[in-house]
């Protein structure tokens, strides 16, 4: 499947470009933002030369501490309002 084309018309900041890359893959992208053009480019350029961070598959970005990480008491208890009402009221 090398040599095939990847299409981003909305590529942003080219992750999608970079991935297609990774996968031997031809890529075009466009944004009409200039600033995220010159951005993938830059990442792009950085993939090649080997200075662009890149996580793995599957693996979190970042372990989440403090209260950030908790889980909010309404999720918890059910009882979270939704435009139809209380979704806990419903499954009961």
């Amino acid at each position: 499947m090398t040599d095939e084309w990847v299409l981003d018309p909305y590529c942003g900041a080219g992750s999608s470009l970079i991935a297609g890359i990774r996968h031997g893959r031809r890529v075009a992208g466009c944004d009409k933002e200039e600033t995220y053009i010159k951005i993938t480019r830059e990442r792009i350029r950085a993939f090649f030369e080997g200075r662009l961070p890149l996580r793995p598959l599957g693996r979190d970005l970042y372990q989440p501490t403090g209260k950030v990480a908790r889980v909010p008491i309404e999720w918890e208890q059910g009882a979270i309002p939704h435009a139809y009402g209380n979704a806990r009221a419903e499954l009961t």
